[in-house]
């Protein structure tokens, strides 16, 4: 009977001091860094007085890029199942876990989630130009650092949506106001000046070539029958002889040559004596 006795208080013993090494630990803060493509730094800073400290991490962290420190940056050991770090704390006061994470925020549809539960205030800094959509709670502060706006969100689970804008030009100043952070881009003087100049100078060259064509017809709508009909001769050849033009239209010459006179006058075709031939040619 003792012995059931004394073993039951040597298991209380030991159940206490066990809960006690993973229960007395006390979560300071969460800092968690979102960058533009979803990748997530965390830092927990852990406040501990056990051999052995339990902490339950935000997210899965990515294996290779997980660093565990004490107060003096000395690295620490521990072991990871899933979200749950055990670190191997004697000695330590106070623990510094960072590591790199993608399970905490996810895209849909151009759309940006960030779900995130913890036991302490979280401070969460958005990538540089986001608007926020909607927050589930209050947060406790927002300001915008560097165009980045920063949340303090109490403990508990919560959700915030956001949308990354495009760049502008000209970043914000830190302490900026969280109305200004985005503004449409300005047309400036020198460039609607340019717009202005450019069309100008479309008009003008559209305005020249109807003016062109217009005043081709209009000449054109002048000419006789036989003076149209020299210069259908003359378009397939580029140009002929005056009597090469009389012999194989049947043409009288004194035709013709009123003909030709009036088509010099147009300036629509020139002539030249070329051995000792009258020779014309379209401009």
């Amino acid at each position: 009977m003792k012995f059931r006795i004394y073993l039951l208080f040597f298991l209380f013993i030991v159940i206490t001091v066990f809960s006690f090494n993973f229960l007395n630990a006390q979560l300071e803060s969460i800092h968690v860094d979102i960058s533009e493509s979803g990748l997530a730094e965390v830092t927990h800073i852990v406040t501990v007085e056990n051999i052995t400290t339990q902490i339950k991490l935000l997210a899965k962290p990515i294996d290779w890029l997980i660093i565990v420190t004490d107060e003096d940056g000395i690295p620490v050991n521990y072991t990871l199942n899933d979200t749950l770090m055990i670190a191997e704390t004697y000695g330590v006061e106070r623990l510094n876990i960072t590591y790199l994470t993608y399970g905490i925020v996810e895209m849909v549809e151009g759309l940006w989630y960030a779900r995130l539960s913890s036991t302490s205030r979280c401070e969460i800094i958005l990538p540089r130009s986001s608007n926020i959509v909607y927050m589930s709670i209050i947060p406790e502060e927002l300001e915008a650092v560097n165009g980045r706006i920063k949340l303090l969100m109490p403990p508990g689970s919560y959700e915030v949506q956001y949308v990354i804008l495009p760049r502008v030009t000209t970043s914000p100043t830190s302490t900026q106001p969280y109305s200004t952070l985005y503004s449409p881009p300005q047309i400036t003087l020198q460039h609607l000046s340019l717009q202005l100049l450019l069309l100008l100078i479309v008009i003008i060259l559209v305005f020249t070539f109807l003016l062109y064509f217009m005043m081709k017809a209009k000449s054109r709508a002048k000419l006789s029958g036989v003076e149209l009909l020299i210069l259908d001769y003359l378009k397939p050849r580029g140009g002929a002889y005056q009597d090469d033009i009389v012999k194989d239209l049947k043409l009288p010459k004194s035709t013709v040559s009123r003909a030709l006179n009036n088509l010099i006058k147009n300036g629509l075709i020139e002539v030249r004596r070329v051995a000792r031939k009258n020779y014309v040619k379209l401009k």
